[in-house]
């Protein structure tokens, strides 16, 4: 309860600096939007294809730049063993299934794709 009243205050404080006016005026506002955002799934579980012999199938965030390889990365191990199950934070990662690399974005319980030049 505590954290969804900060977050209201924050929200009503950046709302009272953008649109004029007291942050008491927002508030109203400002704690239904709180209360959304602390409903919303922190977390998304993604299923990908089962690897074959020749590529495998893996998911690593991306946590800052590499010198070498463009991207630093932290894989993330799957829920199970031997599963194509990764439970995901909010946050960027990179995905490669069966060989097809490509990049999401994980926000407010959905992901979706992205391209490499949005992950720079």
């Amino acid at each position: 309860m505590k954290n969804v009243m900060t977050r209201a205050w924050e929200i009503a404080k950046a709302a009272s600096s953008i649109y004029g006016g007291k942050a008491s005026e927002y508030i109203a506002d400002a704690l239904r939007m709180a209360w959304a955002e602390s409903r919303r799934p922190k977390s998304v579980t993604i299923e990908l294809r089962q690897p074959n012999r020749k590529s495998k199938t893996w998911v690593a965030a991306i946590v800052g730049t590499h010198p070498v390889y463009k991207f630093e990365r932290r894989f993330i191990s799957p829920i199970a063993w031997g599963e194509t199950k990764w439970e995901l934070a909010e946050g960027v990662y990179e995905v490669c299934e069966n060989g097809n690399r490509y990049f999401i974005r994980v926000a407010g319980g959905d992901y979706r794709r992205i391209d490499a030049k949005d992950v720079a």
